[in-house]
């Protein structure tokens, strides 16, 4: 005999899951991933690079970098843009000078989601980790929404 019927096993039913859910007794994932640092993924056509361990695959064909001269050094930016292109980046654009040619050190910006691009740009273009900041609203326009912006410094003129 019934005495609660299908409300009352509705009612153990969502309690069940509602325990194995929060005190993760349900034996699925447990959340985490680990990935193997160093990991290079590669498909034909692209090139792909761990920026950091834990920063996963980069895209670099697929990832628009703007570049720009923040100094006074005829061709600094072609000659980054160039470098980039050499380490897979396929879409460099724009290429030009920056509003300020007095930029004493090199930044490389990165939009929302775009970290790991950043710090891989960075990375093929010599500048330290400690360089790659979140892009501003002033360097999103110029950079025509980029994903990856590097405004070149003095430092890099040398």
């Amino acid at each position: 005999m019934l005495i609660f019927g299908a409300a009352g096993v509705a009612v153990v039913v969502i309690g069940f899951l509602l325990v194995t859910q929060v005190f993760g007794c349900g034996g699925g994932d447990s959340g985490t991933t680990t990935q193997p640092a160093n990991t290079v993924t590669t498909q034909a056509g692209s090139e792909t690079s761990t920026a950091d361990a834990g920063a996963g695959a980069v895209n670099r064909a697929a990832t628009r970098v703007a570049v720009f001269n923040g100094t006074t050094t005829s061709g600094l930016a072609r000659t980054a843009a160039d470098k980039l292109s050499a380490a897979g980046y396929k879409q460099v654009d724009p290429v030009t000078t920056a509003p300020d040619q007095a930029v004493p050190a090199t930044q490389v910006y990165f939009d929302t989601g775009a970290r790991a691009e950043g710090l891989d740009v960075a990375k093929a273009l010599g500048v330290d980790a400690s360089a790659v900041v979140a892009m501003d609203p002033n360097i999103r326009a110029l950079g025509q929404n980029a994903p990856v912006a590097v405004v070149l410094g003095a430092d890099q003129a040398q």
